[in-house]
């Protein structure tokens, strides 16, 4: 009785013991469960989340989009690698905005001096025109004045001619 008295204390234990073990054995799953789900959700804030933006602040450049903004992390290797980008964009948007800038300063004086280079060739024009009817009229002209001074050196000239004449 004694044996068989020890042997259901030893069962009891064993059962408990398992029970135990059972318990730590589950804890332990659900640690390890809920460390991997932190380490997943960990993971994609931490890393994928920001290679994702920057991809996207990649495509916006391809496509010429300057004005750039995204969540710099915390983290030192992806944190100053997006940082860096970000500075870069805007430093080119600086650049663009220069260069559009000067390029409109130049249209502008290039139209401008476009406009100066008609209003002279119209000057240029009227001049050649203006000359070619002076001319036009002088010839004419020069023989009236040529034959009037002849009449006028008459002494026999009417006083009335010689005044119209004049």
């Amino acid at each position: 009785q004694a044996h068989h008295q020890r042997l259901q204390t030893s069962t009891a234990r064993l059962q408990e013991y398992s029970r135990s073990l059972y318990l730590l054995l589950s804890a332990t799953v659900l640690y390890a469960t809920l460390a991997v789900l932190q380490f997943r959700r960990f993971h994609r804030q931490e890393l994928w989340e920001p290679l994702e933006d920057l991809r996207r602040m990649v495509a916006e450049i391809r496509r010429g989009n300057l004005n750039l903004t995204g969540r710099v992390p915390d983290s030192i290797e992806l944190g100053s690698l997006v940082k860096g980008f970000l500075e870069m964009a805007g430093e080119l948007r600086q650049m663009r905005d220069s260069l559009e800038l000067k390029v409109r300063e130049r249209t502008a004086k290039l139209e401008a001096t476009q406009r100066e280079l008609v209003q002279a060739a119209k000057l240029s024009a009227l001049g050649q025109l203006v000359s070619g009817v002076a001319h036009e009229i002088n010839n004419p002209l020069t023989s009236i004045l040529g034959f009037s001074e002849l009449v006028l050196a008459r002494p026999d000239l009417d006083a009335r001619a010689r005044t119209q004449l004049q």
